[in-house]
């Protein structure tokens, strides 16, 4: 008995974890595809392929790579995926090495993650 409540309770707990995680998500985000005008659409019809743009104060809807600077720097607050309180900073070139660590990946955007500073398109 006491093993099926210990169950239970670790059972709710993940269940709100996953509602806690689901309040990063964003809900819609700016997108130009097939060389359009950028339109908002809801995150979750997001596919590959699609441009996003982003600036100070947005969350990013999806793991993109960065595309082109639309301001002098952009700074990133990846607080939720590195616990550090630091903002990075992101910049446009390529990142050869593909064992890189998150810190590293200067090209990369994640989603859930804030733009503290700057514009971009990724």
């Amino acid at each position: 008995i006491l093993n099926a409540m210990v169950g239970v309770w670790q059972e709710s707990n993940a269940e709100q974890a996953i509602e806690a995680l689901k309040a990063y998500e964003p809900n819609d985000a700016e997108v130009r595809r097939d060389g359009g005008e950028f339109k908002t659409v809801n995150a979750a019809e997001l596919v590959p392929g699609d441009c996003i743009r982003v600036s100070a104060g947005c969350r990013i809807p999806a793991d993109v790579r960065l595309l082109e600077l639309q301001s002098t720097t952009l700074r990133m607050d990846q607080s939720i995926l590195t616990g550090e309180s630091e903002v990075v900073l992101k910049d446009a070139d390529v990142v050869v090495d593909e064992d890189a660590e998150i810190q590293a990946r200067v090209n990369m955007l994640f989603s859930g993650t804030n733009v503290s500073y700057g514009a971009a398109v990724a």
